[in-house]
């Protein structure tokens, strides 16, 4: 060993060259192990063990020595030895940690991984229950009148590619106004619901040719009311709506004309596939239609599948109260908005259940002057949507004046000394009278102007509010200039006009002695402009004759008033009134909500006779009225209000 060590004294370790001659390390003694005592050979061993064997101390104990070690006495290579010893543990224990780090990170992407798993997971479930969940009808019990959905434009659809959710989210069977002692919206849970074709076709019935063709008409001009989403056009119900069984491919429609007038009409929807109405006129089966239009939901359980369903509804029969229900509108002196416009105002009549809306015209209408209030254009419009939903549209024309003939043909003028008050737009007030009594060419001229006013009125003009013909002034003058037959010539003259067409006249005025053959005369009891509402005043007076009488009344949108449970009196002995016509406030024109709200409890009450219903019951029915059957079926594309 001592030879071995002499021979490698010059080998270079760790720390530099190492020989004999090295600087001697002390070590003071820091533990009671002590080393054997020296013998001849090395202190240490190769291994760097004491060569009297290890110390008494446990394991790895350091040894140090209470005297000085002269390095000589140990072998280089035992120096070498322990000093690779030392770098190779701290290579290991520096390998030990990188381990260590590597462990940890792929315990912490094993974590984030499983964690994204099962983001990923909740994700696919709240998808499939929010995004691709079969839409449609609201379980049994949702309440629907007291929170309507939000306006939205309707065939829009939303984010999801989904129908809008006032088409998809009905809550069953709505019928407005309802019939008394009845629910106006009956909650059916999904399950009972039946598919619907928007392919299906309308299968017509009627007595004879000209009336299937006017019920057909009708229909065609519904189908875009009963199936308003242009999304939504899966014929597969299996596919579109998971709907077991056959859909409904047909609607059954049939006119059952038992009574001339009559708005008598019923609904039917059944499983497995039978959709059926009946009415008494076109205006019944258009409310017929209404009630399918309200409750029919436009559903798919994804994207890009959709279908129709309705709910099932039992409606035996169900007719209005009053004959003549409409919405009076100033076009005289007021130029309409252009949203929402005439025929907007039209179609929500209709919803409503209103037959008539009734237009006081200007003075040239039918001449389409450019100052106008009025364009014929917009006539034409709320002409072409009465027709499409069975409503009258009423023009209210003062026939005796003689404005439009006043410079043109002045010869044709008679009594220039007597002035009537009229609209404040042609103040102070129109004298003279056109002389219908006397001259032939007047009496020609007035009837080639009516012609082309009904025609830009849609042709179907069965009513007229004729201002101040009856007049007694009016009269006077007429008997002043033909004083032997005045009467005659203006009876003859009025029904070859107005053949087969009811006047509407002040009841406060009278109709030529021997009434008008073949025209139908209704006098009008009208409200005072500004009156609190329709309890004021509104009996009809001795001067009616018998006739039954149109009810002129104002509802302000949102008054006490207009939701409050009313009576309209009646004189003892006079029959029910012929209509009531309630005048559209310039607040109603501000929004279609503002219109819709103004309109319902006008309709609600004219539907039932005007005592029907309590306060509660009467919002309710509005606020189901605006959420399903204005924004919800989809067929006025106005913005939220």
């Amino acid at each position: 060993m001592h030879q071995h060590h002499s021979s490698n004294s010059a080998r270079v370790g760790p720390g530099g060259p190492l020989t004999s001659s090295s600087s001697t390390a002390l070590f003071a003694a820091s533990t009671s192990v002590s080393p054997p005592p020296a013998t001849s050979g090395d202190l240490y061993d190769a291994d760097c063990t004491p060569a009297g064997g290890p110390g008494p101390g446990p394991a790895g104990t350091r040894l140090s020595f209470s005297r000085p070690v002269s390095m000589s006495v140990i072998s280089p290579e035992a120096i070498a030895a322990k000093l690779d010893m030392a770098t190779l543990a701290r290579d290991f224990h520096r390998q030990q940690e990188h381990a260590a780090h590597r462990a940890r990170r792929r315990r912490r992407a094993a974590y984030l991984a499983a964690a994204l798993v099962l983001a990923a997971g909740a994700g696919l479930l709240v998808g499939f229950f929010i995004f691709w969940r079969k839409p449609g009808p609201s379980a049994a019990g949702a309440q629907v009148a007291s929170s309507p959905p939000p306006a939205s434009t309707p065939g829009a659809g939303s984010a999801d590619g989904l129908p809008p959710r006032q088409l998809r989210d009905k809550p069953g069977a709505i019928v407005l106004p309802a019939p008394a002692g009845s629910s106006a919206v009956s909650p059916v849970a999904a399950s009972a619901w039946i598919a619907v074709l928007p392919s299906a076709t309308f299968a017509v019935t009627a007595p004879d040719a000209a009336s299937t063709a006017a019920v057909r008409a009708l229909a065609d001009g519904y189908r875009g009311v009963l199936f308003p989403y242009p999304k939504c056009t899966a014929d597969d119900p299996t596919k579109a709506l998971g709907v077991p069984g056959p859909a409904a491919a047909a609607i059954a429609i049939a006119l059952n004309a038992t009574s001339v007038g009559s708005e008598t009409y019923s609904v039917t929807v059944r499983a497995p596939n039978t959709v059926a109405v009946t009415g008494t006129s076109l205006a019944a089966l258009a409310h017929a239609l209404e009630v399918l239009a309200a409750s029919m939901a436009a559903a798919g359980d994804r994207p890009g599948a959709c279908g129709y369903r309705l709910p099932p509804i039992t409606l035996a029969r169900d007719a209005p109260a009053i004959p003549l229900r409409g919405a009076w509108v100033d076009a005289q002196t007021t130029r309409l908005p252009a949203k929402p416009s005439l025929a907007d105002l039209v179609d929500v009549a209709a919803a409503a259940k209103l037959n008539a809306v009734v237009v006081r015209l200007p003075a040239d209408a039918g001449f389409d002057r450019a100052n106008t209030t009025l364009p014929s254009a917009v006539i034409a419009d709320a002409a072409a949507m009465a027709t499409a939903r069975a409503v009258r549209l009423l023009p209210e024309i003062d026939l005796g004046t003689s404005l439009l003939w006043h410079e043109s043909h002045p010869d044709w003028i008679a009594c220039r000394d007597i002035c009537l008050p009229t609209a404040a737009s042609m103040s102070p007030s129109v004298c003279g009278f056109l002389n219908l009594a006397g001259s032939e060419p007047a009496r020609n001229a007035q009837a080639a102007w009516w012609r082309t006013l009904r025609a830009s009125l849609g042709g179907d003009v069965n009513g007229v509010l004729i201002g101040n013909l009856f007049h007694p002034d009016h009269l006077r003058c007429m008997r002043a200039a033909n004083p032997n037959g005045a009467d005659a010539v203006l009876a003859a003259h009025l029904a070859t006009v107005f053949a087969g067409t009811t006047l509407y006249y002040p009841a406060a005025h009278t109709p030529p002695r021997g009434g008008i053959a073949g025209v139908n005369l209704v006098p009008v009891v009208g409200a005072a402009p500004g009156a609190p509402g329709p309890n004021a005043a509104l009996a009809p007076p001795a001067a009616a004759n018998g006739a039954a009488p149109l009810w002129y009344a104002m509802i302000s949108p949102g008054s006490a008033d207009s939701l409050a449970p009313a009576t309209m009196p009646q004189r003892t002995g006079q029959p029910a009134p012929a209509g009531v016509v309630a005048t559209v406030p310039s607040a109603a024109w501000a929004s279609p909500e503002a219109l819709a709200r103004w309109m319902f409890p006008v309709a609600f009450k004219a539907w039932t006779g005007w005592t029907a219903g309590s306060a509660a019951e009467l919002q309710a029915q509005t606020d189901a009225f605006l959420a399903w059957a204005v924004r919800g079926r989809g067929r006025v594309a106005w913005p939220a209000s």
